[in-house]
């Protein structure tokens, strides 16, 4: 149960706070998940599709799907560039090494 108290002005949760606390910490450890990790993949392919369109602006990249198994893993991601007037879809596909992050292929196609 969650009990509220306020000392000298401070609302403070007590009794069951460090345990939500040490949850919240610990998820993306225990999850295998990294915001930086993923954030580096989407990086990789939003430079990918800068080579092809040096001019674009990226206006949104999503992450697609992904796929892993013991040598291989993939990531695709959707994203939207405008190229001068044109809004252009392009999907990139990055194969790589699981354990080492060597990336094995790159992918990219326009819709």
């Amino acid at each position: 149960m969650w009990k509220l108290y306020s000392l000298r002005g401070v609302s403070v949760l007590k009794k069951g706070s460090a345990v939500v606390l040490l949850v919240l910490f610990l998820l993306p450890i225990i999850s295998g998940h990294s915001a930086s990790a993923q954030n580096n993949w989407e990086n990789v392919a939003v430079q990918e599709a800068k080579k092809q369109y040096p001019l674009g602006q990226v206006l949104f990249s999503q992450q697609i799907w992904s796929s892993k198994k013991e040598k291989k893993a993939v990531k695709q991601y959707k994203l939207m560039i405008r190229n001068g007037s044109e809004d252009i879809g392009v999907f990139v596909t990055i194969a790589y090494h699981p354990q080492t992050e060597k990336i094995q292929s790159i992918t990219v196609l326009e819709e």
